[in-house]
């Protein structure tokens, strides 16, 4: 059969649940663009610039499975390698398409534009090679091989990839035999695999306790119902680190909170000093996410599972996929333990005041406003920070970025999440310094209809940046925007106007929320106004690591 090169490509991008295409249009790109447009599956979502288009294709691969960004060569291409970047650090997978030159410009050297004017055209593609897992350059003799290459890989290794789409070739017709479907399914070593377990059943029994750390790996793999189907039958603690969160029901009786270094809660710490083995699933050790790399037990033995291999000490254990071990560390029935009994403390009903927002009590009225199956998005700094520290209702998700760290990302974020789920509530917690970087994208939220809900905590500035160093320097400061007001430009007359709140109390937050609940069209927005300096607990103890590991 003859099909396009651009068909198929749409048609293997629907394959792995693409239904959402994000970009920005160039001239190098409309070719393709055409054929996406026309597309019956995929729905084109074009945003204010590269940037958040990178941002908003991996926030909807983190709830999807797999995301895609279109750009055009060079200019757009690199306005959007830092969101590219941070899918890259984060194992999100995201394909970046960038439509190209046509193939006899780059043969005939031309100076064209969007060029370094070198006649060089290999430039980018180097560039992409060390922030991307998987990299190609399609052509009609190679396309249909090279396509299913890239996105198989990017499915099953959770990671990024890069194609470049010389512009010529877009609409040139390929001749394949027949659309077999992509080899999506990992399969462990069976050997490998039953000697892992066993090596771990070994270790267990001649040890004093254990308990689990579960990380964001878990999420990437879609393998939660796996891993609770393991803790229910290990019986022992469990612990996420904060890109994990809601990777294990935070309802389930073994929970036992964040870990996060020597600034975890007593009972956490309880937890890993009672334990001389832990069992990580997915886990990433990194300075946000330990203190500092201050992990308590340091002489604890780990037995590491990862996507796609596991490891006991030195001994490393290739072609284990994460879903197959814990499936088979759970048939295996390992008699597990740990004496420290798992006592959370019961949430409090919230009760709003009078008094002034505060940003401890700001989130614990956040956490009574969520609702099961919720997807809440946020913000590097403070709002991620205080996060972290919520209790999620069952069934629900939490997004953001805990290692590459960029602000600005929770915005776009939140517009792939609600179109990688429209049957959930999507709510964004954002700082007004981030905000400003990527509101643009509110508009796109508009256009796209949604009903996606937005706090945005109005303090004057970079509040993390300030604690870590330099609280009153100039540059620390942000120009004060009026939030609300903004948001309400952002509509035509011919759009479903946004619901704006401004609050700088408990009870006119409350009220918001009630609002908010009753159930609104279209956007809902509240600027929270709260005092420059104010910051959860967490966040104060994390600015103070980071301050000292910087050595100013």
């Amino acid at each position: 059969m003859k099909i396009t090169i651009a068909e198929y490509l749409l048609k293997r991008l629907k394959e792995v649940n693409v239904e959402h295409m994000f970009g920005v249009p160039g001239d190098y790109n409309l070719g393709f663009l055409d054929y996406v447009e026309d597309s019956k599956d995929i729905e084109w979502v074009g945003s204010c610039n590269e940037l958040n288009a990178g941002y908003a294709a991996d926030g909807y691969a983190r709830l999807r499975g797999f995301g895609v960004i279109l750009t055009t060569y060079g200019v757009g291409s690199l306005s959007a390698i830092n969101a590219t970047t941070g899918s890259f650090a984060e194992n999100v997978p995201v394909l970046h398409i960038s439509g190209v030159p046509s193939a006899l410009v780059q043969q005939n050297r031309k100076l064209v534009h969007h060029s370094t004017a070198r006649g060089e055209f290999d430039t980018f593609e180097r560039m992409f090679r060390e922030i991307t897992e998987f990299q190609s350059i399609i052509s009609e003799y190679n396309a249909a091989e090279e396509i299913d290459r890239v996105i198989e890989s990017i499915y099953k290794y959770q990671l990024p990839g890069y194609i470049e789409l010389p512009v010529d070739i877009v609409s040139k017709e390929i001749e394949i035999d027949e659309m077999k479907p992509l080899n999506l399914t990992m399969r462990s070593n069976e050997k490998t695999l039953e000697k892992f377990v066993n090596d771990v059943k070994e270790m267990v029994a001649s040890s004093k306790g254990q308990h689990i750390l579960a990380d964001y790996e878990v999420l990437r793999a879609k393998a939660e119902k796996e891993l609770e189907g393991f803790i229910n039958e290990a019986k022992i603690p469990v612990n996420t680190l904060s890109i994990g969160k809601t990777a294990v029901s935070e309802s389930n009786p073994y929970f036992a909170g964040l870990f996060s270094g020597e600034t975890s809660s007593d009972l956490v710490k309880e937890l890993c000093k009672a334990s001389d083995i832990v069992l990580l699933f997915g886990v990433k050790f990194i300075d946000t996410t330990t203190a500092g790399f201050r992990y308590i037990n340091k002489d604890v033995k780990m037995i590491e599972i990862g996507l796609t291999d596991c490891r006991i000490g030195e001994t490393i254990y290739t072609g284990l996929y994460i879903k197959d071990v814990i499936k088979a560390l759970t048939d295996a029935k390992i008699k597990f333990h740990n004496d420290v009994k798992v006592e959370r403390e019961a949430v409090e009903k919230f009760v709003p005041t009078d008094a002034k927002l505060t940003q401890d009590r700001y989130f614990k009225q956040m956490e009574a406003f969520l609702k099961p199956n919720d997807v809440l998005v946020g913000e590097t700094g403070t709002s991620y920070s205080g996060a972290c520290n919520m209790r999620f209702p069952e069934g629900s998700s939490f997004i953001g970025q805990g290692s590459w760290m960029s602000i600005g990302y929770a915005t776009p974020a939140v517009l792939g999440t609600h179109l990688a789920d429209k049957s959930r509530r999507n709510i964004l917690l954002s700082g007004d310094g981030s905000f400003q970087l990527t509101v643009q994208e509110v508009s796109t939220m508009i256009r796209q209809k949604l009903n996606t809900v937005l706090f945005v905590v109005n303090n004057d500035g970079y509040t993390i940046e300030r604690l870590i160093h330099g609280p009153e320097r100039e540059y620390n400061h942000i120009q004060m925007w009026q939030y609300a007001e903004l948001v309400k430009t952002l509509a035509t007359e011919r759009d479903i106007q946004p619901t704006c709140f401004k609050v700088t109390t408990e009870k006119e937050l409350a009220a918001a929320m009630e609002e908010i609940n009753k159930g609104t069209e279209g956007i809902a927005f509240v600027e929270v106004v709260m005092d420059k300096m104010d910051a959860p607990k967490s966040l104060r103890q994390e600015a103070s690591l980071f301050s000292s590991q910087n050595n100013y």
